[in-house]
């Protein structure tokens, strides 16, 4: 798909078919571009629930906005309440009785337990601390997985062009100018008999150590149609 295709008004910008279309840059219009679109879809199983049922981009932006507003306020509550206890805790009388120093031996076990807020506190940082860093950690994979696929993307694109070139061949006089010919026919005859023995694509690339779009190119020059149903081209998930 070529860049003025992306620049149609039926693009689908934000979403998954959107970066797979090509549109893999920070230049996307939609409020999340395809490419944060397609890596939340990879590593984020409620965002791939959510846009596998259909709810909208627009919405499941809107619903994550309700959710960070809601952690916000619970924090905030939370250390309002912290503040308060600790404000409004009973000071001792002025006039109690000073009582005497315990012995080293006997202070550790008359010490009283920790206060409740106190390990509330503690906790609280502790997880606080804990989801900041598995949040990095996933999207440092997430990036990770999205250099990976389009690695393989331009190694593919590679792959085919080197195939359709055709493997040298010795310079034989009587076949000379002939093994590239000589290649396409046999993949062409490949193709031929794995179609009509029912296989699609992905399965005749397989066989004759082919790409699958290689495969695609071959049988529609044919006229060969292809065994994959329209609408379960790709399963959920693939890339």
């Amino acid at each position: 798909m070529g860049a003025a295709d992306r620049l149609a008004d039926d693009f689908p910008h934000g979403t998954v078919d959107g970066f797979r279309g090509g549109c893999r840059t920070s230049t996307c219009p939609a409020p999340l571009p395809c490419r944060d679109v397609y890596r939340r879809y990879q590593g984020d199983y409620g965002f791939r629930r959510l846009v596998d049922d259909g709810v909208t981009l627009e919405e499941i932006l809107r619903r994550d906005a309700v959710e960070r507003e809601g952690i916000e306020k619970r924090d905030r509550a939370a250390n309002r309440t912290g503040r308060a206890t600790a404000t409004t805790a009973p000071a001792a009388p002025a006039s109690a009785p000073v009582k005497p120093t315990a012995p080293a031996s006997t202070a550790a076990e008359a010490a009283p337990a920790r206060a409740p807020l106190e390990d509330w506190q503690r906790d609280a940082i502790a997880w606080r601390a804990k989801r900041t860093a598995l949040y990095a950690t996933l999207r440092r994979a997430e990036q990770a997985v999205t250099a990976a696929i389009e690695a393989r993307d331009r190694a593919e694109v590679a792959f085919d062009a080197h195939i359709a070139a055709g493997e040298p061949t010795a310079p034989v006089a009587a076949a000379a100018g002939n093994g590239r010919r000589r290649r396409r026919d046999e993949i062409e005859a490949g193709v031929r008999r794995l179609h009509a023995d029912g296989k699609d694509d992905r399965q005749i690339g397989a066989a004759l150590k082919i790409t699958r779009a290689y495969v695609g190119m071959v049988r529609r020059d044919l006229g060969l149609a292809s065994h994959i149903k329209p609408g379960s081209r790709r399963p959920k998930g693939a890339v």
